[in-house]
């Protein structure tokens, strides 16, 4: 079974996304100490074949942060943090770390699990207020280098219909830099059928409801 998704269908989930992680900015500016945007200037649809080319490079001193989401729908988010992105939020939330006392290793890792923690949060908090349903996020794992080339056994209890990957490309801006955080999130095929059955129900009626 395949699912055919419209060019203004992807353009909600875009924007419902976009909402999501515009109330994260808020919770980032906090340990930002300072002003923080975020935004979602692109979201693709991939085949899990693909995965390859979204999931990062082998590299041992990269991060990918992973979260669960359960409720009414099932799903998942990986969030990859390249090691040079990783470094300058770091330097940003935490300090330079030659002034750092204490094990900035450790505080990086934990900084990485909270900002994972409040973007997959936001998400979730802002897709089951729009679509009236309850749900849940697990609390972030980071994905252990050696299995970042088997992307299928990380989702391998997802039913055996093929995944529904959205690929988000985030922005972190902050004084006038940017930082790039891909977002994958990963949908089975009975939470997909049900996401685009309430957005062709509420655009029927020709109403602005994601504003509700």
């Amino acid at each position: 079974m395949s699912v055919e998704i419209s060019e203004i269908e992807r353009d909600i989930l875009k924007e419902i996304i976009n909402i999501g992680l515009a109330k994260a900015a808020d919770s980032f500016a906090a340990i930002a100490r300072d002003k923080v945007f975020l935004s979602v200037p692109d979201v693709q649809i991939i085949d899990p074949e693909d995965m390859s080319m979204a999931m990062p490079s082998n590299n041992r001193t990269d991060a990918v942060i992973q979260s669960d989401i359960k409720g009414d729908m099932n799903g998942k988010t990986f969030i990859l943090f390249p090691e040079k992105q990783s470094t300058y939020l770091s330097s940003i939330c935490i300090g330079p770390v030659e002034t750092f006392k204490g094990n900035y290793p450790a505080m990086k890792r934990s900084l990485l699990l909270e900002i994972s923690n409040m973007l997959t949060g936001s998400i979730v908090t802002q897709l089951a207020n729009i679509f009236k349903v309850h749900l849940y996020g697990s609390a972030p794992v980071a994905v252990p280098f050696g299995v970042r080339k088997t992307f299928m056994d990380l989702i391998s209890d997802f039913p055996i219909f093929k995944p529904f990957i959205l690929t988000v490309n985030t922005q972190f801006i902050n004084a006038g830099r940017m930082v790039e955080l891909p977002l994958i999130i990963v949908f089975d095929l009975d939470t997909v059928v049900k996401i685009l059955g309430i957005i062709r129900e509420q655009s029927k009626d020709n109403k602005y409801w994601l504003k509700s």
